[in-house]
């Protein structure tokens, strides 16, 4: 694997994923309500979405594939608005909310192996390993949080 798809595959996103959860709990320090967060950040999407088709042309587009899309859409739409919950109503901080949303990897690798037969490809010991770190990582840092 080369560095440009270590780079956009992966550090990019986490960089980018990572500045996105702190800025979301700025806006609810802030004063934003969860519905009015949800609008902007779907808002933002949408007209993100709308320029890329624009430069990009509208390329493949079926009701299979749409389909999932909206799929994935209503997944991360329902996971981003727990996430705002969690900061918004039950004030809980980054240091514990972000360890733990972030071991979806873990479920992204299961689904993967299952449906779409890409456990062909996996070396199971560095999952199991990699799983165990995971979980010990994420448990160990949100309970870095001082206790009230």
């Amino acid at each position: 694997m080369d560095l440009k798809a270590i780079m956009m595959g992966g550090v990019l996103p986490s960089i980018l994923l990572g500045t996105s959860t702190v800025l979301m709990k700025f806006s609810f320090k802030k004063g934003i309500s969860l519905s009015a967060y949800i609008t902007v950040v779907g808002g933002t999407v949408l007209l993100y979405g709308l320029t890329a088709m624009l430069i990009n042309g509208k390329g493949a587009l079926n009701a299979v594939s749409t389909t999932y899309a909206v799929g994935m859409g209503v997944l991360w739409s329902s996971a981003m608005l727990c996430i705002c919950y969690g900061f918004s109503v039950l004030r809980l901080p980054v240091a514990l909310v972000a360890p733990l949303t972030n071991s979806n990897a873990l479920v992204a690798v299961l689904l993967s192996a299952l449906l779409l037969s890409e456990w062909k490809d996996l070396n199971f010991y560095k999952v199991i390993m990699g799983t165990v770190l995971i979980v010990m990582g994420a448990s160990i840092v949100s309970t870095a949080i001082a206790s009230e």
